[in-house]
């Protein structure tokens, strides 16, 4: 691309940031474990470990930095948006998200809750670290079934 995007609107889904930009092309970015987005005014030497690099106006940038290369940035057709950013569950902090919610996709599962919660299908954007401490908040086991999780524990 050599001709300057305009940014319409940035949003998240899940672990994914996604950048709408105004030629009606996007991007999909996932940080995975170890990626970071660096905003640098003027960068002059490439570091180490940039992947990627998104030129501003004025010759600031903004570094897609990965030092275990987990991290992927899709560039795609806005239209085309639906066929990359897979089935996710209602976010943690959404009105969908609640007591019932999580009753009913866990109550007849057989799968520890520590891997139900990572499932991105049945919510979006928990990760590990995350619900290792909301489980110890919870004082409930990483292994105990779903289906053997009260509905008082989980409120």
């Amino acid at each position: 691309m050599d001709s300057l995007q305009k940014l319409l609107q940035a949003v998240r889904r899940g672990k994914y940031m996604i950048l709408h930009l105004d030629s009606g092309i996007s991007l999909i970015i996932h940080l995975r474990m170890t990626g970071k987005l660096v905003y640098e005014a003027h960068p002059e030497d490439i570091h180490k470990h940039e992947r990627a690099r998104i030129l501003l106006g004025a010759g600031d940038a903004i570094r897609f930095v990965d030092p275990r290369t987990f991290g992927k940035i899709t560039l795609l057709d806005t239209e085309n948006l639906a066929c990359f950013i897979p089935k996710l569950g209602p976010e943690p902090l959404s009105v969908e998200y609640n007591a019932s919610y999580l009753y009913s996709a866990i109550h007849h599962r057989s799968a520890p809750i520590k891997n139900l919660l990572l499932d991105q299908a049945l919510v979006a954007g928990l990760g590990n670290i995350y619900v290792c401490e909301l489980l110890f908040r919870a004082r409930i086991e990483p292994q105990r079934p779903g289906a053997k999780i009260s509905k008082k524990k989980q409120r």
